[in-house]
């Protein structure tokens, strides 16, 4: 793709996602990166609007995703939060797949998936991997698209999901929670459940590596 038209396709996905960072992502964003130190990894770091919410206590930042175009976006916006300069903040950009993390166990102080689990192939593997990198007492931080537990919510959200996944490649009927609990190696800190409507479709989370 040239990189003119790659730059307009990560700008309208930055502009789509806008009044829901100013509305609710932003705000939980900041929640649970605030307090977050030493080494971290963003899985599926997309055009990294994370970067900005990072502490200074942080000490670098690694971030992967399978679109080489979008770590190169990436890398320019990410100057703006003083990541990259010889004098800036640490930040490496990787390619890969969360299902397949090119890391070494027990090699981060934190792992953060935001919005992601929804379109990975398999995120029980994302979620596993995850575990797999994170030093032992290390912190899994999750913001997540989830299927919403009311019936009537979640019955619409079945219905839609083959539709919504065609342009999109979001799955709208994941049972996210579930799998990240079900990971044995991971403890809960922290907790919620968010959005305005339709059940309060999105699980934001804590946990630490057991």
């Amino acid at each position: 793709m040239p990189e003119d038209q790659t730059r307009h396709r990560q700008r309208s996905y930055d502009a789509f996602l806008a009044p829901m960072e100013v509305a609710w992502f932003g705000k939980w964003r900041r929640r649970i990166l605030k307090d977050l130190e030493g080494t971290v990894l963003d899985i599926g770091s997309g055009t990294g609007i994370n970067l900005r919410y990072y502490p200074g206590n942080v000490d670098c930042v690694t971030v992967l995703d399978p679109d080489s175009d979008n770590l190169s976006f990436l890398e320019k916006k990410a100057e703006r939060w003083g990541y990259g300069t010889n004098s800036g903040r640490c930040l490496n950009t990787q390619m890969g797949a969360g299902e397949e993390l090119p890391f070494p166990s027990h090699s981060f102080d934190v792992v953060v998936s935001t919005l992601i689990l929804c379109t990975v192939k398999d995120p029980v593997k994302v979620i596993s991997e995850g575990a797999r990198v994170l030093k032992k007492g290390g912190k899994f931080i999750f913001m997540e698209h989830q299927l919403p537990r009311k019936g009537p919510q979640a019955a619409i959200f079945n219905l839609i999901s083959p539709v919504w996944h065609a342009p999109s490649g979001c799955n709208l009927n994941r049972n996210t929670e579930k799998m990240i609990r079900s990971n044995k190696k991971l403890k809960e800190i922290e907790s919620f459940r968010g959005g305005p409507l339709l059940g309060y479709p999105f699980f934001i989370g804590s946990f630490e590596k057991k």
